[in-house]
């Protein structure tokens, strides 16, 4: 991994919507802003890549979901009392970060994609991910992690700066939102109502994209 070219912290915002869409928005987090550290655009990598094989979607897909549940069940292991801002929040919003960048890649060719092989192994990667973000966004153990660290923050146990507290009352902001302080019965609703958006919004880009109607016009007509 290429070294920093400073040390300098600033705050990036990651935005956490689909790849280009108007009519869908992703079940996770709004856009989250954090500390990051900053380097030059020749130290920087470009790791958004869109020549993958149909092959390499589905392989990629499994790992970004094994390596996302993985951090979740992390923060979800915690003993309770050893919560922080950093094995907690950070390592959320990070995750989230490299998420996005990720899924853009995996998702990007069922919208631009010539290859109908491709776009289709793309949009089956789709389903999958919004699958496991749904899930991941209704768990209760990963909710009470936030929330401890929330709770501790309130009691001034914890001191944060701006940007931190900015990204902490985002990510319960939205948590609360997806109904993590609800009843049970009351979560799988939301669940169900989540479900039904994500599986529609798929469907309808995939008609979009498969699309082939042809308006045909004389050049005096133009």
């Amino acid at each position: 991994r290429a070294p920093y070219a400073t040390p300098t912290l600033v705050t990036r915002t990651f935005c956490t919507a689909s790849p280009p869409s108007s009519f869908c928005t992703s079940p996770r987090r709004s856009a989250l802003s954090f500390p990051v550290r900053t380097m030059s655009s020749a130290a920087r990598p470009n790791l958004l890549h869109f020549d993958l094989t149909t092959a390499q979607i589905a392989e990629r897909t499994d790992a970004l979901i094994a390596r996302s549940k993985d951090v979740l069940d992390t923060i979800a292991a915690l003993p309770v009392g050893s919560r922080t801002f950093d094995n907690v929040i950070m390592a959320i919003a990070l995750d989230e970060a490299y998420w996005e960048t990720e899924s853009s890649n995996l998702t990007f060719p069922s919208y631009v994609s010539t290859d109908k092989e491709l776009r289709d192994a793309s949009t089956e990667s789709n389903k999958k991910l919004e699958t496991f973000q749904i899930d991941a966004a209704m768990r209760v153990d990963v909710y009470e992690a936030v929330n401890e660290v929330n709770e501790k923050v309130a009691r001034g146990e914890i001191t944060l700066d701006a940007d931190q507290t900015r990204l902490l009352s985002h990510i319960v902001r939205q948590m609360r939102r997806d109904g993590l302080h609800l009843s049970a019965e009351k979560r799988e609703k939301v669940r169900e109502i989540k479900t039904k958006i994500a599986d529609m919004c798929i469907e309808f880009q995939k008609n979009l994209a498969e699309d082939n109607t042809e308006f045909l016009v004389t050049r005096d007509e133009l």
